[in-house]
């Protein structure tokens, strides 16, 4: 029996729906993709914005804490320097009456040795003498508890003066400490920060990343970030590259910086930027190895006000060129 050809359309709709099935998958596995890709930059985002906002807030406590140290040290000075400005005017008036006091003895002194100078004294005038006399010992007596009073609050004056003196050392010292710290605070908080580190073997000629065996030099980049307390302005980014003999890379014992804790340390590259508040910058430079480069594990750290602000152990080299992040 012949068989007829069929010309109809059974078998196009199954090829059809194979074509549909794959790109329903196809957009699925796309959508889960922007999806995660939404989610983690929310998350991202979410994390940068709770960094901040503690950063924020660790500025307002340290400046309450700054602002109340220097109100009682100050509270503390005023009440010393009170003290001794009493003091001082008693003293003042102390001597006031020693002075006066002084005037009245030598005045009786005087009168006493006119009437004694005469030859002969009638009874009055030898009973004036005799109420001078008594007079002039009881100003005597006077003078003398005053000069003891008087070299006591000289005594007392003395010791409030090395009291001030100790106070106001101290005043000081506190206000260094607390500008000291909170200069400090200001360096972190100001402090850019760095992501996005990557290195690569580079052709240093040609400016193109190569395999790790062609490569004599090495690309490393990252992008700056800052916050609002980050003042524009020049800033000069410390870069410390580690190869993986656990060397600094192009390392030179002159080339070092110093840390906020006042120590100093070594560094690959001073790289300067001009930063501009509220914009991120992208840093690309190539370093030009000294020595063949090798595969393995690098190092890198990068600081700025003296404050690590990233880093990132990067897998470079071998068969395929790039650096991989661990």
């Amino acid at each position: 029996m012949e068989t007829k050809p069929s010309f109809g359309m059974g078998p196009q709709p199954n090829k059809n729906n194979k074509k549909l099935d794959k790109v329903v998958v196809g957009l699925s596995i796309f959508l889960v993709l922007i999806v995660g890709l939404s989610i983690f930059l929310y998350m991202d985002r979410n994390d940068k914005v709770a960094v901040i906002e503690q950063r924020d807030q660790t500025i307002i406590t340290n400046q309450q804490e700054f602002d109340s140290t220097k109100n009682a040290l100050q509270m503390e000075l005023t009440q010393a320097v009170n003290k001794l400005d009493s003091l001082q005017n008693k003293n003042k008036d102390l001597q006031a009456d020693l002075s006066y006091t002084n005037r009245k003895l030598n005045a009786s002194k005087i009168y006493i040795e006119k009437l004694l100078s005469k030859d002969k004294l009638n009874q009055k005038e030898l009973m004036t003498a005799k109420f001078a006399v008594e007079e002039m010992t009881k100003n005597v007596t006077i003078l003398n508890a005053q000069i003891a009073k008087l070299k006591q609050d000289d005594s007392n004056l003395t010791v409030i003066n090395q009291q001030l003196l100790q106070t106001n050392d101290s005043l000081q010292q506190a206000l260094d400490a607390s500008v000291k710290e909170r200069d400090k605070l200001e360096l972190i908080v100001s402090a850019l920060q760095a992501s996005g580190i990557k290195i690569d073997p580079v052709d240093v000629a040609s400016k193109q990343i190569v395999a790790g065996g062609k490569a004599d030099g090495i690309k490393v980049s990252f992008r700056l970030d800052g916050t609002k307390y980050s003042p524009s302005g020049q800033r000069f980014i410390y870069v410390i590259l580690t190869g993986p003999d656990n060397k600094i890379i192009n390392g030179d014992p002159n080339n070092v910086f110093m840390l906020s804790d006042s120590t100093q340390k070594q560094y690959s590259n001073l790289i300067k930027i001009d930063y501009v508040q509220g914009r991120g910058a992208s840093v690309n430079y190539i370093v030009k190895l000294k020595n063949p480069f090798v595969a393995g594990k690098y190092n890198i750290e990068v600081y700025n006000n003296g404050i690590k602000i990233g880093g990132a152990n990067i897998v470079a080299g071998g068969a395929t060129s790039g650096g991989r992040r661990r």
